[in-house]
């Protein structure tokens, strides 16, 4: 059923010549709303590989191979790429081809595990993040709560985000010179998002995976984050609220992995400043709060 205009309408769409910004790709105009319903489509642990290749800046060759052909395994070896690019083995630019380092090669990838079917979603012993993130994006839950919640409308950035975080070794690295679980560690066990809304209600307390007693008292912070460690939910998972005006700015950049220190199971580290209320937040007198920030924001 063709929308409003009918056939000279799709003719119109047809014949635009026009060329659209999609994620930084030039495409044509009348081709970009297909080209979102691909992506909607797709499962959504797929739906995290786009999100993750957009995020850090995969070059738009690796982004068109990926929309184009759908495999995840393009976004896995842009990937390593990257962290090769780190590391000074070879030269990786968001938005131009990568350029090879004739003193040190890039080595030839071998095939991933990822390609056997059998593997995906398993947090199989032996296997790298890398290979078997396409299933366990899976294990990080968003909790329905009416579909209009700034959690709920950013869901894909939000995931995209955690998903940055659990592959980034600097940032797993931060994690685990403090002691803590690493984000990793958080995703294979499995995570619990809700919006702000769901602390209103006794009816999410199940979905939380929480006492009446603890939704009560966390419903009392008026915080954009904040995090109820897994030692306090029936699950053993930690569950992270969202509230709106956690989207404002760049707040989630240091927010994000800020409540992952709370995830796994860290309370509070604070300074007079804050216990008095002059600022400041619950970890500023952490000794590995700056590291684990600098790594994974």
């Amino acid at each position: 059923v063709l929308g409003s205009g009918g056939i000279a309408a799709r003719v119109a769409s047809l014949m635009d010549i026009r060329s659209c910004d999609f994620y930084g790709m030039l495409v044509p105009c009348a081709m970009a709303p297909n080209y979102q319903n691909t992506i909607n489509e797709l499962p959504v642990d797929w739906q995290m590989f786009w999100m993750f290749g957009v995020r850090v800046g995969m070059n738009e060759a690796t982004l068109a191979q990926f929309l184009f052909e759908i495999n995840p395994l393009w976004m896995v070896d842009a990937k390593e790429m990257q962290e090769e690019a780190a590391a000074g083995l070879v030269g990786f630019t968001s938005g131009k081809a990568a350029q090879q380092d004739k003193k040190k090669p890039r080595k030839i990838r071998q095939q991933s595990r990822l390609e056997d079917p059998k593997l995906l979603g398993a947090a199989a012993q032996g296997i790298g993040p890398q290979e078997t993130y396409p299933g366990v994006m899976g294990n990080v839950k968003i909790v329905n709560t009416g579909g209009d919640t700034a959690l709920e409308q950013n869901a894909q950035d939000i995931l995209g985000r955690i998903m940055n975080m659990a592959l980034s070794k600097k940032c797993n690295d931060a994690f685990a010179r403090a002691g803590l679980p690493t984000p990793n560690d958080l995703v294979q066990k499995g995570i619990i998002l809700a919006s702000r809304r769901a602390l209103t209600k006794p009816s999410y307390n199940r979905a939380l995976g929480i006492s009446e007693s603890i939704r009560v008292a966390a419903n009392k912070s008026n915080a954009p984050l904040q995090a109820i460690r897994p030692q306090f939910t029936a699950s053993g998972k930690p569950v992270i609220i969202f509230a709106a005006d956690a989207f404002q700015d760049n707040f989630l950049d240091e927010g994000l992995p800020h409540e992952f220190i709370h995830g796994g199971g860290f309370d509070k580290q604070y300074g007079w400043s804050y216990s008095l209320g002059l600022g400041g937040h619950d970890l500023d007198a952490y000794p590995h709060y700056q590291d684990i920030i600098k790594n994974c924001r």
